[in-house]
Order: C-alpha cells, then structure tokens, then sequence
C-alpha cells in the first residue's frame, strides 16, 4: 500500500519502475492518486470529473499484464486529461496507445 503523501513524492517514472519492479501495484498507485484528488481538488479545482472505477479496471489490467511479462514503459502512472464528455471525448490524446501500449491510466 502506499500512502498519498508517499504518491505526492515520485515521479512517473518512479512510479512505473516501481510497479514494473513489483514494488508496488498499478492498483495501489491509482488507489493512491484518487485518494490524493480527494484530499486536495477542493483547493486545487483541477477535476471536473474523475473516473475512479474505470482506473481501478484498467490498473487491475496492468498489473495482470505485467505478471504475464508484458513490457509497459510507463505502467502503473495515472494520467489526468482534459475531457468533458467522459472518458470518451479526448482531445489530442489517444487512451487506447497510452493504456494498452504504454501502461498508464486515466483517471
């Protein structure tokens, strides 16, 4: 388990050696910064939406992933994205590349 404090100090590229290395879970990670959006975005107002249980899914997915030896650069580093429409609608980006490819999850 990691603490939100703990999140608020690594880099993504901590992260994802560290969910590579099994040191910790891409689940854990997401529990992390969702739990961290909670405790600042009243300050903060970054958020308009966060798609916690879709985050879950997609860490849960990671990790699963990785335990069969897949290669995900970036795996286990939550994302925030600008969309207003769901988690459908983003610009500029693609989730699919980013989620399937690289290992990093929207929340």
């Amino acid at each position: 388990m990691i603490t939100t404090s703990e999140y608020a100090g690594l880099s993504a590229l901590d992260i994802a050696h560290h969910v590579r290395h099994g040191d910790m879970t891409a689940v854990d990670v997401v529990g992390a910064a969702l739990a961290r959006i909670t405790e600042v975005d009243h300050a903060v107002r970054a958020f308009t939406e966060v798609w916690a249980e879709q985050a879950l899914t997609h860490a849960a997915d990671v990790d699963a992933r990785l335990a069969r030896g897949a290669v995900l650069p970036l795996a286990g580093v939550p994302i925030g994205v600008k969309a207003s429409e769901g988690p459908g609608s983003y610009q500029g980006c693609d989730p699919d590349t980013l989620q399937t490819r690289h290992g990093m999850i929207l929340v």
